[in-house]
């Protein structure tokens, strides 16, 4: 009787190929072959072809083509079966909708990774370089899906990030993997992060010495890069011959600072997660200055009428004033001595023959000092 040997036992294929088994029988006499598929005899095809040998060739298989395929022999002496299991395969694909993913700092993202495939396929990720093995890497180790925050859902297909921060950034890699084959679908992932300003809380206060040079500084950090503006007294500053912003708007220089540029000032860092602000006071510094002070002041008065004696004087702060008599400091308990005016004023009532003589005011603040003297007469 026939004795069938089938091989391969067991067999997988893609859609497309050429796929053969084959079949070999011994007996007396030389036993007939015919095949069947899941006990159906195999029809005469152009897809179909068996070769004198006994072996079965499949042209362009497809799907429909799986199944159990019978290798049957038989003779007057009797018959013989042997079967082969066809299984098809299909390597993955994947679709995806969006590859860029921009989150705010704090959100929870979410990246899909849908799939088809025969088998269906296990899906893995990976984040980062150099390109590892096919498993969830995050940061040179192996994702589980069990890390702090991080988790996966519907057997694989979904990547959850929740809360969000800079260091998530990254390329992550959506790995789906059958016996048919790989595929790959990449995430790059951008944590948007509002802009922070250091020491935003506190006013910073700036002393300037008029026709000196200073700068502001507003140290800022965010993701996207934030862009800069500068206020001063709540109206945008633009570069001139005397002021320039530089260094991507983190610092302000004024150049030859004048009293006009004293004020509140601030910097506005803006990009696509939020705003912040940081203010500056500047206090432009001037030396004291006596109108007249190098004119000669020679002053007279009648007998017994009253008489003022001016110091008039800028600067910033606003400058101390002493007032002198014939070298002495000016004896202000003196009833018939008045000063007004924040002291640029002295007033003498009724003057006296010993109101004569030789006054001097000195004006002083953080910056300097200033004399003026006053001679008067009195007839």
């Amino acid at each position: 009787p026939p004795k069938v040997t089938v091989m391969p036992k067991n067999q997988s294929f893609t859609g497309g190929y050429e796929v053969s088994i084959r079949c070999s029988a011994t007996g007396y006499p030389k036993p007939k072959i015919t095949w069947t598929i899941n006990d159906m005899f195999i029809m005469g095809s152009h897809r179909y072809r068996m070769t004198s040998e006994g072996t079965l060739i499949i042209k362009n298989a497809v799907p429909k083509d799986a199944g159990i395929y019978g290798c049957l022999a038989s003779n007057s002496a009797g018959t013989d079966k042997q079967t082969s299991t066809l299984r098809y395969i299909e390597a993955p694909k994947l679709i995806v909708v969006q590859s860029e993913l921009l989150v705010a700092l704090g959100d929870t993202t979410v990246m899909e990774c849908k799939t088809s495939g025969i088998p269906p396929p296990q899906v893995k990720w990976f984040k980062g370089t150099p390109k590892p093995t096919i498993r969830w890497i995050w940061n040179g180790r192996e994702l589980t899906g069990r890390e702090p925050g991080i988790s996966t859902l519907e057997d694989g297909t979904l990547l959850v990030i929740a809360s969000v921060t800079p260091s998530d950034n990254g390329e992550y890699i959506c790995v789906a993997v059958n016996e048919a084959g790989t595929t790959e679908k990449k995430y790059n992932l951008k944590v948007h992060v509002p802009p922070v300003i250091k020491d935003k809380e506190q006013i910073t206060n700036v002393s300037v010495l008029v026709n000196q040079l200073t700068n502001l500084f507003c140290e800022v950090e965010g993701t996207p890069s934030p862009i800069i503006m500068w206020y001063k007294d709540d109206i945008q500053v633009t570069e001139s011959s005397t002021i320039q912003i530089v260094n991507n708007g983190k610092i302000l220089k004024l150049f030859k600072v004048t009293p006009e540029d004293a004020g509140r000032y601030s910097c506005k860092a803006v990009n696509i997660a939020g705003t912040s602000q940081k203010y500056f006071n500047i206090d432009v510094l001037v030396p004291p200055t006596i109108i007249g002070a190098n004119s000669p002041n020679e002053v007279s008065v009648v007998f017994n009428h009253d008489i003022t004696l001016e110091c008039q004087v800028k600067g910033t702060p606003f400058p101390v004033i002493h007032w002198f008599k014939d070298g002495k400091p000016l004896f202000l308990e003196d009833p018939n001595i008045e000063l007004l005016d924040r002291g640029q004023v002295l007033h003498l009532k009724d003057a006296r023959r010993s109101d004569k003589g030789r006054y001097q005011c000195t004006v002083s603040n953080a910056v300097g000092k200033q004399a003026k003297d006053i001679k008067l007469t009195i007839y």
